[in-house]
């Protein structure tokens, strides 16, 4: 039997598209995204072997190697983050942003089940709002960290 190592995959389906340009939904599927890059066959392994790559080991592989990429890219992103955090002197926005959704130490059930608003709000001992906002704001400026000018969003002025 196989080890679940990123937990339930979140109901719904998701598009190539969203994952692109959408920092929610590259943070909740984070871990998605890491499991993938460590379980995907590559196509290293049939060369080696001397075999002739099928098409569909070698899509996969591509695969692979973007998305790693691209988890390389979020990593330091968030890295660069977390220093902007300590700099502004306020590191909860940081914590919260990888408990919830990049490594949730151990979480909320002891298995790795990302936590809740509300377990975090307890852990930080703030109210679930604080936590609302402070995942609201490390999205804003994810964005901008994770896609450069393209993730400011203009917001029409009334």
């Amino acid at each position: 039997m196989k080890k679940n190592i990123a937990g339930d995959l979140p109901a719904g389906i998701m598009a190539k598209q969203e994952v692109r340009f959408n920092v929610k939904v590259a943070l909740k599927y984070y871990r998605y995204l890491r499991a993938f890059c460590e379980n995907a066959v590559d196509s290293i392994d049939w060369y080696i072997n001397g075999q002739e790559i099928p098409a569909n080991v070698q899509a996969i592989a591509r695969n692979r190697t973007e998305t790693l990429t691209i988890l390389e890219h979020i990593d330091r992103a968030i890295q660069t983050y977390h220093e902007l955090c300590e700099q502004e002197g306020e590191t909860r926005p940081y914590e919260v942003i990888v408990r919830k959704y990049i490594d949730p130490k151990e979480g909320a059930d002891g298995k790795g089940k990302p936590f809740t608003n509300e377990e975090l709000a307890f852990i930080f001992e703030v109210n679930k709002r604080t936590i609302e906002r402070d995942i609201k704001a490390a999205n804003t400026k994810l964005s901008i960290l994770f896609f450069g000018i393209s993730g400011i969003k203009n917001k029409p002025t009334a």
